[in-house]
Order: C-alpha cells, then sequence, then structure tokens
C-alpha cells in the first residue's frame, strides 16, 4: 500500500490526466488485421503459453508493422493530446513498442497490482498509450487522474507512463492482447531533452532486462524476485533508479583505478551491443577481453583475493549486458525516431 506522501507527490506532479480512445471504423478495420498477423506470427505464444510475453514492435513482420503503423499514435491520436501542450510542442516517440500477450499474474506484495509504469525522469513527459485487440473486459483504474475506464477490444488508454498510478481489474483468465507505445514531449528543442531520454532508455532496459530473466508464474522463487521488481514501481521519484544505479555506479568507478583491466572489458562489452557479431567473433572477443583483464590481476597482485572479487563482480556484469545484448542494441544505442511538431496535425 502506498503511502500518503507518496500519493501527494503524484498527485502534485504535472501530470497529463488519463483518458480513453475509440477508434476509427477505418482504425477497427487495421486492428483487426494486426491481430490476425500476431496471431499467425505469435500463436504459440498467444495460445499456450502459462506466462506473459512481450515482442518488440520493431522486430515484428514488415506486414504487421504497417498494419500497427495505422493505429499506433497516429495523427488521429496525436490530435486528441494536442489540447493539452502549448504551440512549438514536439513529440519523440519511444523507441520500444511491444505487443504484450498478458496471462494473469501473481503480485504477493498487492493483490490490485497498483503501480507506475516507471521511476519519473525529472522534467520529461512520456505518455504511453495501450491499445486492448482482444481479451476479457477489464476495468482500468488511473488513480492519480481519478478516472476510471472500460477496456473494450480496440479501445485505446492513454497515460502519464511517470505520474499515474493505476491498475487493471480484470475478468477472467483468457489471455490478453495488448499493444503499448510511447512518446516524449517536448516544449522547447534543448540538448537535456536527449539526457532524458538517454534516462528512460536506461530504466526501460534495466527493468526487461532483468524482470525478463526472473518473471516466471511456475517458480515461487523467481515469482519472488520479480515481485520485488514489481515493487520499485510503487514508488514516485527517481529513487529506484538511484537504488539501481548506486551500486553501478561504485563498481566503475572502482573500475577507472584500473584502466587496462577495464579498457578490454569495455571494449567488449560496446561491441556486442552496437553491432550483430556471430557466435564465434563474440567468443573471440570474451577470450581476448577475459585473458587481458585476468592477466593484469595476476601481474599487479599475484591474484589477491580483493582483487580477483573486483574482477569477477565486473566480468559478471559484462557478462549479463552481453547476454542482454540484443536488448540493449535496440533500446539503449537505437537511434531516436524523427520528431513529430504538434502544430502540424
Amino acid at each position: 500500500m502506498l503511502s500518503p506522501i507518496l500519493m501527494l507527490a503524484a498527485a502534485q506532479a504535472v501530470l497529463f490526466p488519463a483518458q480513453k480512445l475509440i477508434p476509427t471504423s477505418i482504425e477497427r478495420e487495421a486492428q483487426r488485421r494486426a491481430l490476425d498477423l500476431i496471431r499467425e506470427t505469435y500463436g504459440a505464444y498467444v495460445n499456450n503459453s502459462t506466462i506473459s510475453h512481450h515482442f518488440f514492435v520493431r522486430l515484428a513482420p514488415a506486414a504487421l508493422q504497417h498494419e500497427l503503423s495505422k493505429f499506433v499514435w497516429n495523427d488521429n491520436v496525436l490530435k486528441a493530446v494536442r489540447s493539452r501542450f502549448p504551440a512549438g510542442a514536439f513529440v519523440v516517440p519511444d523507441v520500444y513498442h511491444e505487443i504484450y500477450v498478458m496471462r494473469p499474474e501473481i503480485d504477493f506484495l498487492d493483490a490490485d497490482k497498483k503501480h507506475f509504469d516507471g521511476p519519473k525522469v525529472p522534467g520529461l513527459t512520456t505518455l504511453r498509450s495501450l491499445i486492448y485487440l482482444e481479451g476479457p473486459r477489464a476495468r482500468f483504474v488511473a488513480e492519480t487522474s481519478a478516472r476510471n475506464y472500460t477496456t473494450d477490444e480496440g479501445s485505446t488508454i492513454i497515460l502519464d507512463f511517470y505520474r499515474e498510478l493505476h491498475h487493471v481489474r480484470v475478468n477472467g483468465t483468457a489471455p490478453r492482447v495488448i499493444v503499448k507505445a510511447a512518446i516524449h514531449v517536448f516544449d522547447t528543442e534543448t540538448p537535456m531533452n536527449y539526457l532524458k531520454i538517454a534516462a528512460h532508455r536506461l530504466i526501460f532496459f534495466g527493468i526487461k532486462a532483468v524482470r525478463g530473466a526472473f518473471e516466471s508464474s511456475e517458480s515461487t522463487l523467481l515469482m519472488l524476485f520479480d515481485n520485488a521488481m514489481r515493487s520499485m514501481n510503487k514508488s514516485v521519484g527517481p529513487w529506484p533508479l538511484v537504488a539501481l544505479l548506486v551500486p553501478l555506479v561504485v563498481i566503475l568507478i572502482a573500475r577507472l583505478r584500473f584502466p587496462l583491466q577495464t579498457l578490454p572489458y569495455a571494449a567488449h562489452v560496446l561491441a556486442v551491443c552496437c553491432w550483430e557479431l556471430t557466435r564465434a567473433q563474440r567468443q573471440i572477443l570474451r577470450t581476448l577481453a577475459t585473458g587481458v583483464a585476468l592477466g593484469r590481476v595476476a601481474a599487479k597482485t599475484g591474484f589477491g583475493w580483493s582483487a580477483v572479487l573486483s574482477q569477477a563482480i565486473w566480468l559478471g556484469l559484462c557478462l549479463f549486458m552481453e547476454a542482454n545484448s540484443d536488448m540493449a542494441r535496440r533500446i539503449l544505442f537505437a537511434p531516436i525516431p524523427q520528431r513529430v511538431e504538434l502544430d502540424t496535425l
């Protein structure tokens, strides 16, 4: 249960109130075609899996991406939010649009699973659209906005990604097929915009990478870990991000003391995250990086336990990044999409 202080902080933030949109007949037809393509592409996950699954829209077949573009943050949807922002405002689409096949999830901490979609990046307004393509009717409760909506098939809910405390009351256990997509809204063009987008991407990468490794409805231990991660989304403000970054920064600062140990790993991680390499190429890079780094440890310390432990932590971090290199390439290092001027709509 959230404390009254956190609830007050969320309410006092600059909030974009949640709203519901009904599709036009043309959009609804595109939604039906997209749903057919989703069933064709991800049918095994929609019909047979017992856990929820997320799929990058950018990796979907071109035909599916084309149908999604007809109703996901199209001009009609942007016009619906245009009046909330000043003249000269523009939007930058987020790179992580996803197709979400949702199954019932258990939360040991909160039966309603109330949450914010992410820890707040100061000064950034990010709007998320939830497009319900298929599944049992549910009740979307936007607590910060004091609004609630029925999620009919085809309907879209737009909410403030960082500031809207919300939950969904679902009737039934059938899978729900949802498209999640976000945009960043800016009033003026400044270099800080790109830093805010980078912070948003870092948050998303951390959440997706860690929760993706532990999300499960079949293992109690993994469910407990997933719920601990989920509990961070019940806090408003940047504190969960700080809690995530402080240990990482401490490790990175410690590594700067031994640059010849650090640089091989850094080059290795950047290579696998920025370029699509074959398995053999990755193995060669890993072997070179590990050999050089451990050789420096031996030369400096004679394999002292503290140096080996420090190196093991650094190696673990690098291997984690390598294991999630595909996600890093698609989130952290993806090019920034072209901006859309709201005044031109």
